[in-house]
């Protein structure tokens, strides 16, 4: 009985150790975070979903024409976490 339950715990051990890096995501580092762009826009959605938090919005150019923009963010407990420091 000790050596099942010994059998038991090792392999539900190797099992959690192996899948830690499923919890790995990536990184902001794709994108070029020294540049920024101001516009005036109205917000058409708003996800708020994991993985990550989408903003939908239009926004007019030169000629009134209405272009479709997206915003993503990270995820909604990240989100929380860093708008509540």
């Amino acid at each position: 009985m000790k050596t099942k339950l010994f059998a038991c715990f090792v392999v539900i051990t190797c099992l959690l150790l192996a899948s830690h890096p499923v919890f790995a995501h990536h990184s902001m580092s794709i994108y070029d975070m020294s540049q920024s762009i101001t516009m005036k826009a109205t917000v058409a959605d708003f996800d708020w979903s994991n993985p990550h938090v989408q903003i939908h919005f239009d926004v007019k150019d030169d000629k009134g024409n209405v272009e479709k923009w997206l915003a993503e963010c990270p995820g909604p407990n990240r989100t929380l976490k860093d708008g509540m420091e």
